[in-house]
């Protein structure tokens, strides 16, 4: 699991300042939405930024996290440096987890938010 979402972010890595500014747009969307400023006066695009900026968060920390995965700590190394390897990828293993439990909310919330939306407007 640690190598498959490990890979992916590194195929992914090329697309850090594009996550960024998307999650930025879509925060401000939201924010602008919920405080009524600028251009999102009404409440007609709250939910979409709010999707938005989910899915945006989240590739964004697929983007920045995984990359720095260390790999499999070898009979060659001291005990505490391979001691030290294992509780890295132990808390990696932890992250990789919430961020699947998330992945799997996000997707929960998407269908059911865009479908409130969907009826509302």
């Amino acid at each position: 699991m640690l190598e498959v979402l490990s890979s992916i972010s590194k195929k992914l890595v090329w697309t850090k300042p594009i996550t960024l500014m998307i999650t930025l747009i879509f925060m401000i969307m939201l924010l602008s939405s919920i405080f009524n400023v600028g251009y999102f006066k009404d409440d007609t695009y709250l939910i979409p930024s709010l999707v938005g900026a989910l899915w945006a968060g989240l590739l964004f920390n697929l983007v920045h996290v995984f990359p720095h995965l260390p790999q499999k700590p070898n009979k060659d190394i001291a005990l505490l440096s391979r001691l030290k390897l294992r509780l890295i990828r132990f808390i990696f293993s932890f992250l990789a987890l919430g961020f699947l439990v998330l992945t799997v909310v996000v997707v929960m919330l998407s269908f059911k938010l865009l479908g409130i939306w969907r009826a509302d407007f």
